[in-house]
């Protein structure tokens, strides 16, 4: 089975989080990255991110099931900016 990345966070806490989503779908999931465990290196980003992937022949049905909650690096039109303004 091939396994195709779908998404990329910057903890292993996000794609857990965002993975459990599967487990009612009994959709298989892999997260692979450069950690040392939940919180990563001292709660910064992880150099490479931490990836979660999933068998190459549900990946479609997977991005479209997460779609609301995965912001597309792909799309940046769709994307929040990093700061909100200052309160007036």
């Amino acid at each position: 089975m091939k396994y195709v990345t779908i998404a990329t966070f910057n903890s292993r806490l996000e794609a857990e989080t965002v993975a459990h989503a599967l487990d009612p779908h009994g959709i298989p999931y892999l997260i692979q990255g450069h950690d040392i465990g939940m919180f990563g290196a001292a709660g910064g980003g992880i150099p490479g991110g931490i990836r979660l992937m999933v068998p190459d022949f549900v990946a479609e049905q997977v991005e479209a099931m997460l779609d609301c909650v995965i912001r597309r690096a792909s799309n940046p039109e769709d994307s929040l900016p990093h700061d909100p303004p200052p309160p007036q």
